[in-house]
């Protein structure tokens, strides 16, 4: 979650609160239908142990890339598109 912070930080000095705001709006409603649904994402690939590597856009900005297998689902990471530091 420091990554998230970090980012929502950035958007904050650069974009404004209420993109802010909405980024993060964005990526809750987004772990909230994969908790739901965990085929939605676009899949990446498979690993040998049958855990199934996905993506969501969560945001514009931010991709969600997660795997899952019959009992678990991990988060890997925010992968944030098109953002000048």
């Amino acid at each position: 979650m420091n990554q998230r912070i970090h980012q929502a930080r950035w958007f904050v000095d650069n974009c404004g609160i209420e993109f802010a705001q909405t980024f993060n709006s964005n990526i809750d409603k987004s772990v909230s239908q994969i908790a739901l649904m965990p085929n939605i994402g676009q899949k990446e690939k498979s690993t040998r142990d049958g855990k199934s590597v996905r993506s969501v856009l969560a945001h514009p900005k931010c991709r969600i890339i997660y795997r899952y297998d019959d009992k678990t689902i991990t988060i890997i990471r925010l992968r944030f598109m098109m953002m000048r530091e």
